[in-house]
């Protein structure tokens, strides 16, 4: 695909999370909106929500403009990928331990975690923002 393509598709995506996140709101059921769902299932079995939304900000709007790995680590796979494999390994071990253990996830914990994914998106998975 070319960038325009793709330039409209996520537009496009964009719109309408934003009108069905209106038409949710103007229905009036408090319990129906996506933010509401996210909330519930972070604080479920989907510990990986807040820690991959965090890395996909800290990858999406901070980075740092020195790879803190300039030659890639393993030589079978590049430290971009490694990157995005971590990030999968991560959101594995995050949704195991949220199926299989029953401790109360916190404002706290839920934050550490977001900021944990911030940290690993802004340090490891940077888009190296000059």
């Amino acid at each position: 695909m070319d960038y325009k393509t793709i330039e409209i598709f996520l537009i496009v995506f964009a719109l309408l999370y934003v009108v069905f996140e209106v038409v949710l709101n103007v229905i009036g059921n408090d319990e129906d909106t996506t933010n509401v769902f996210l909330n519930k299932w972070s604080r479920g079995e989907f510990l990986f929500i807040p820690f991959a939304l965090g890395a996909i900000c800290g990858h999406l709007f901070l980075g740092v403009y020195k790879n803190p790995f300039p030659n890639d680590i393993f030589s079978w796979i590049s430290n971009e990928m490694l990157a995005v494999a971590l990030l999968a390994l991560v959101s594995i071990l995050l949704w195991l331990l949220g199926k299989f253990s029953s401790f109360q996830r916190t404002n706290t914990i839920i934050s550490i975690i977001l900021l944990s994914g911030l940290a690993y998106g802004h340090f490891f998975w940077s888009m190296r923002h000059p």
